[in-house]
């Protein structure tokens, strides 16, 4: 015969749900599909223990909740980390402790196909855990085909953007001061401000180059001159002139 209900200790299995006595229907079964109506919590004493999801096809998780009114609720996906099982009896997470992490692995060609790890998104703890905060940065890391993987880009817990390299497509707005090592410019520029070479007493050479070979005019700051050099001529009040210099 068919058995309706089956309750072993405080286990009820009845028809679609799985139970317990307690919530008889916090499992509910359906045809390729599981719901948990509660929380489930994966627990191991044992270090280096993985829950693993494994598709042999395209694989999404999503995550939905539906909130009832507009009062700043949204989801959230949490990443705790303790050196004790409990929360209420803990010590302090240390300087450069990773708090959280994410992974992700394709698989290379190299001789026998192995999984590689290509991407990570870590959250590094930075100094000594304070009263209320922690300050943390978060780390960016990738592979290419001929290197392993390395950090390539970092968010300080102040703010501060550090990565190896910056390429940007559209406009780009900065508030502040620009401090560059150097500067290779190739198309036109346009300064609405003063434009200051050096400081007073300090001065820095300039030069401005022809359209004939040789020809350029330079400011000389240790010499304290202004030298035409070459086919460069200078005039005032004309735009013609084939003399060295003509007023």
């Amino acid at each position: 015969g068919t058995l309706t209900t089956v309750t072993v200790d405080n286990v009820i299995i009845n028809g679609t749900t799985i139970g317990h006595t307690s919530d008889t229907d916090l499992m509910t079964l359906a045809d390729g599909t599981v719901n948990v109506s509660g929380k489930i919590a994966i627990n191991d004493s044992s270090p280096g223990q993985t829950f693993s999801l494994t598709e042999t096809a395209e694989t999404n998780i999503i995550y939905q909740r539906t909130f009832s009114d507009t009062t700043g609720q949204h989801n959230k996906i949490y990443f705790i980390k303790s050196h004790h099982d409990t929360f209420e009896n803990y010590d302090t997470t240390l300087d450069t402790e990773v708090m959280g992490e994410f992974k992700y692995y394709g698989v290379n060609g190299a001789g026998t196909p192995a999984l590689t790890e290509v991407g990570n998104i870590q959250v590094q703890q930075q100094g000594t855990a304070g009263s209320t905060y922690n300050a943390a940065d978060i780390i960016f890391s990738t592979s290419t085909a001929s290197a392993a993987l390395a950090e390539k880009m970092r968010l300080s817990s102040a703010g501060v953007l550090s990565t190896v390299a910056l390429d940007i497509s559209g406009d780009a707005d900065i508030d502040g001061t620009t401090n560059l090592d150097a500067v290779d410019i190739d198309g036109n520029v346009q300064l609405d401000g003063t434009f200051t070479v050096g400081v007073d007493d300090t001065g820095k050479d300039v030069k401005f180059f022809g359209a004939t070979s040789g020809a350029y005019t330079l400011w000389d700051e240790s010499e304290n001159e202004f030298i035409l050099a070459g086919a460069a001529r200078m005039g005032i009040g004309t735009t013609n002139t084939n003399m060295i210099f003509n007023i």
